[in-house]
């Protein structure tokens, strides 16, 4: 009785130490149970880049068209409008005709499209004149400016000679274009077409001669042509300043004819010939522009200066010189100011 017993109470032994063990194990959270540990949160995405100033102007297209004057004046190696000599001959003074300032209109059309590249053509026309006269004292002559022999007769009297420089200019050119927050930069390649003359007439009288005296020189020519443009803004009050450079290589035939007509007899000399003009200009000046949404208006007001090699002289003659100045140069200096809008 007491053998059969004693397994029974074991048994029961084993199942309350079972259970106190049991109770001493913590106790598993619930699967998605609050808990006392730490969350980790998952990755979070970081912010870009920190920003930085902002060097590039926004891109659109634009079209931009200027209108202005240059107050220009002519310049020339030297533009004879006759001689006066004294001393029997011996002495001599050369007369040049004096140019003084003036207006020559010029236009402005382009368009740049929003990746820089773009179009533009330019117009300006140059065309004036100017005069000298004397009246010889005792012991002088006067000797008009002509490359025949019956106009180079000297003269005791008085002297009329007007001189004409006329010339058309045309630029159409491929742009291209980069713009920042305080830079503008523009260089263009192209074509030229420029319409060149010039152009002398005198009358010298005295008692018993008259001598009418006329020649005149021309060209037609075309050439590549290139620009390079260039602006710095003066922050945001609306003022810069700017630089252009403009050249061409012009190709085309040149006319001269001359004529002197001495007591009624007639004498005239003609030829024509192909011939090659470099052209050169630079223009600095300032801007200020005024915006209105995205229409830009501005004023430009600046320095200008033109020079043309080989360009000749009224006359195309240097008297005291070689017997011909077709290798002589002129140029323009002056005031440039125009007016114009973007958008």
């Amino acid at each position: 009785m007491t053998t059969s017993r004693m397994p029974f109470t074991a048994l029961i032994t084993l199942v309350i130490l079972t259970g106190d063990l049991t109770a001493q194990l913590p106790i598993p959270a619930a699967e998605n149970g609050p808990t006392n540990h730490a969350v980790l949160l998952p990755p979070q995405a970081l912010d870009g880049p920190g920003k930085t100033a902002n060097t590039t102007r926004e891109r659109h297209g634009q079209w931009s068209i200027s209108a202005g004057v240059y107050f220009m004046q002519p310049v020339f190696e030297t533009n004879p409008a006759f001689l006066v000599r004294a001393g029997g001959g011996n002495l001599a003074r050369q007369v040049d005709f004096d140019h003084g300032l003036q207006i020559a209109p010029n236009v402005w059309l382009g368009f740049v499209s929003e990746r820089g590249w773009g179009v533009r053509g330019r117009w300006f026309q140059f065309d004036h004149g100017a005069g000298a006269s004397y009246v010889t004292n005792p012991g002088e002559t006067v000797i008009g400016i002509s490359a025949l022999t019956l106009g180079q007769a000297p003269i005791a009297g008085a002297v009329s000679a007007n001189s004409n420089l006329a010339i058309n200019v045309g630029d159409f050119q491929g742009t291209w274009s980069r713009e920042t927050a305080a830079w503008t930069h523009l260089l263009g390649f192209g074509v030229r077409y420029t319409h060149l003359s010039q152009g002398y007439r005198a009358t010298i009288v005295n008692t018993g001669t008259v001598i009418d005296l006329n020649s005149a020189h021309n060209l037609n020519a075309f050439g590549p042509s290139f620009s390079l443009q260039t602006k710095r803004r003066c922050g945001e009050t609306g003022f810069a300043v700017y630089g252009q450079l403009h050249g061409a290589i012009l190709f085309g035939q040149a006319d001269e004819a001359y004529t002197a007509l001495n007591n009624g007899v007639l004498q005239q000399f003609s030829r024509g010939q192909t011939d090659v003009l470099p052209a050169g200009e630079m223009e600095v000046g300032g801007e200020y522009q005024r915006s209105i949404g995205r229409v830009n208006l501005f004023l430009q007001a600046g320095f200008v200066g033109q020079v043309w090699w080989g360009g000749g002289n009224a006359s195309n003659l240097d008297p005291l010189g070689p017997a011909s100045a077709t290798n002589h140069n002129f140029g323009f200096l002056g005031l440039a100011l125009r007016a114009g809008v973007r958008y």
